[in-house]
């Protein structure tokens, strides 16, 4: 059985051993060393290539999207009332806060965003109404 295996087996998987058990031997393909490293590199690779998207983002995100964005998610959250004009951006003036959006209608609550450089919400001291749906 082995000589019509090795027959099949060439180039680095050419190595074949003998492991005795119970009497009957088996013959098995040894893995390549360099099989070995390969999650290894495969890890750096999909770290090198997060940390790639990452700095893209972060490169080509401008204000406009990121008012855009949470003028879109307050409209959503509170409903027809709500229009994407109801929306101001001011530069954020605390430590990781990049742009503060301040979204609402005259005379009612304002709903303040306060967001990072890659365009994620942080928590913000000047957050005053939590963003609810409105009750009908």
């Amino acid at each position: 059985m082995g000589e019509r295996l090795s027959r099949f087996v060439s180039g680095p998987w050419r190595g074949l051993g003998t492991v005795q058990g119970g009497g009957a031997s088996c013959r098995f393909l040894l893995m390549p060393r360099w099989l070995w490293f390969a999650p290894l590199v495969l890890l750096l690779v999909l770290s090198g290539v997060w940390a790639f998207r990452l700095g893209w983002i972060a490169a080509t995100i401008s204000e406009t999207d990121v008012i855009a964005a949470f003028a879109a998610r307050y409209v959503a959250a509170q409903g027809s009332p709500a229009q994407a004009t109801d929306c101001s951006a001011q530069p954020g003036q605390a430590r990781g806060v990049w742009i503060v959006v301040t979204c609402g209608a005259p005379g009612a609550g304002s709903v303040v965003y306060a967001v990072d450089r890659l365009g994620r919400e942080v928590l913000h001291p000047e957050r005053k109404v939590k963003a609810t749906r409105p009750e009908t």
